[in-house]
């Protein structure tokens, strides 16, 4: 699947971009990092996979995602964040109304007993109204107003995919296997770059992090409320 990639010149932006498994750990791990500094994360809310693997993230327990071997070699060797607040784990929001997924916790655990439709009517793991091919994944769910995040792992790019979204003239052939694109936001970032992105906006302060009403948010500064509750 790669060999495509590397000879076909993505139109969506100049230069290339590969899929290395490790590189896109590593990437992960690094941009993971970044939200400890912020009010509603403490270092120990980043869970490490054990050396090998997620013991539950296996290729059974993923099969209600319909995702390939790379797929799931990959979400059982990254590592998650759980926020613990009344007696619940909370997922980490790292965009207004967008969470990162993390496929190691209960509440996936608990999804995929009930099976592929029920994953898929939880509008979490799964983007709603899209299909994807095997080899895209979402890092993260948007629900109605927020962002689905899809990590290809053909060529380790980002592409957004929200609900609300802006019809655009197609970038791709339909004959292509990128094509699927199309039906989601215009622009396809390499991984690192993407994150990146989202960093330099919540140090820009373009999404203010903190708690509000004993939730963690990340919300525009003109959502957010006068007195945010932070804790360190």
């Amino acid at each position: 699947m790669n060999d495509l990639w590397e000879i076909r010149q993505n139109p969506r932006f100049e230069g290339s971009s590969q899929y290395d498994r490790q590189e896109v750990i590593a990437t992960i791990t690094d941009f993971y990092h970044f939200p400890a500094t912020l009010p509603y994360i403490q270092p120990e809310h980043i869970l490490f996979p054990p050396s090998g693997g997620w013991p539950n993230i296996t290729q059974d327990t993923l099969a209600a995602l319909g995702k390939n071997d790379e797929v799931n070699q990959l979400l059982a060797r990254l590592l998650y964040i759980s926020i613990p607040l009344h007696g619940e784990a909370k997922d980490c929001m790292i965009r207004p109304y967008t969470k990162l997924n993390n496929f190691a916790g209960e509440a996936f655990q608990a999804a995929i007993k009930h099976g592929a439709e029920w994953v898929a009517d939880e509008k979490t793991y799964i983007p709603p109204f899209v299909d994807l091919p095997e080899w895209v994944v979402s890092l993260t769910y948007g629900e109605t107003n927020g962002d689905y995040l899809l990590l290809d792992t053909t060529d380790g790019t980002i592409t957004r995919y929200l609900l609300d979204l802006t019809s655009y003239e197609p970038t791709y052939d339909e004959t292509d296997p990128r094509s699927w694109r199309d039906k989601c936001d215009d622009e396809t970032k390499p991984l690192r770059q993407y994150l990146d992105g989202i960093r330099a906006e919540l140090t820009a302060l373009d999404g203010i992090a903190h708690f509000w009403q004993g939730e963690p948010q990340v919300l525009n500064p003109p959502e957010s409320p006068d007195r945010a509750q932070v804790r360190r």
